[in-house]
């Protein structure tokens, strides 16, 4: 036993061996320099990815109507403005330069499960705006109940000028 611990034994070397004078630049320069060289390649790069115009496609959190608030529509200076109120339970409808106007009513229709809902109504023609708001459902003393399920719904507002014309401006709702 005494003979094995007396006895040479070497541990072998795992160094690679580099020819004197050869290699590439890169492993010439000092460590410091090397990463100095690398953070700036680096920043180069990832700088130029971000500097380049990219599209963003992103799924909208709500469907938007066909003719949202920005949508709007004039018939001989008639302006018409839709848009879903902040709860999605109805719309509000922007009615502007009414003075053109002789009267001036809408109509919406829908299906909710199975049924066809139908509301409407007329406005009023006291002042050159006015709005008038439109659930999806009915209500009945200060007690509203909502329809679920809408599907088809549509829009149409109908304006009878001073000279007696008469428009029909559509309106296709995505619930």
């Amino acid at each position: 036993m005494k003979s094995l611990i007396k006895s040479s034994f070497k541990i072998p070397s795992f160094r690679v061996p580099m020819k004197s004078g050869r290699g590439n630049l890169f492993d010439r320069l000092p460590r410091r320099l090397r990463l100095l060289a690398m953070t700036t390649v680096a920043i180069f790069v990832f700088g130029t990815l971000i500097a380049l115009p990219t599209t963003v496609q992103a799924k909208r959190k709500l469907p938007a109507l066909k003719s949202a608030s920005t949508a709007g529509s004039t018939a001989s200076n008639v302006t018409v403005k839709v848009k879903f109120r902040s709860d999605r339970k109805g719309v509000v409808i922007n009615f502007g330069n009414l003075t053109a106007a002789k009267d001036v009513s809408y109509d919406l229709v829908y299906d909710t499960r199975g049924t066809t809902q139908n509301a409407g109504g007329a406005v009023k023609i006291s002042s050159d705006t006015t709005s008038a708001e439109v659930i999806f459902g009915t209500c009945s003393s200060g007690v509203c109940r909502y329809d679920t399920d809408i599907s088809n719904a549509k829009l149409q507002v109908f304006i009878t000028l001073k000279n007696g014309r008469k428009i029909v401006k559509p309106f296709r709702l995505k619930v």
